[in-house]
């Protein structure tokens, strides 16, 4: 995981400083986001372990790797058809 103010999206987000940084404004939101995940996994109506807690933080990212790659793919697929026009 990420430390505040850890580098991450694209640099031109609103939301991020130009050097790539996350506002305190957007960490206080992943925050918020972070804290109804862990609320949800502990109060829940099925309580977790801490190695479910894990395997499921683990979907999460393998399901947010998942999607880059697929969003990467696309892009250079439209900039290899832009590029052949």
């Amino acid at each position: 995981m990420g430390a505040p103010g850890a580098t991450r999206g694209k640099p031109e987000d609103t939301l991020m400083t130009s050097d790539g940084k996350i506002v305190p404004y957007r960490m206080s939101v992943l925050m918020e986001i972070a804290a109804k995940v862990a609320k949800t996994m502990v109060t829940g109506a099925v309580s977790l372990s801490y190695e479910e807690m894990e395997i499921v933080l683990d979907y999460i990212h393998l399901n947010i790797e998942d999607s880059k790659r697929r969003n990467e793919a696309r892009e250079k697929e439209n900039r290899d058809v832009s590029e052949d026009k």
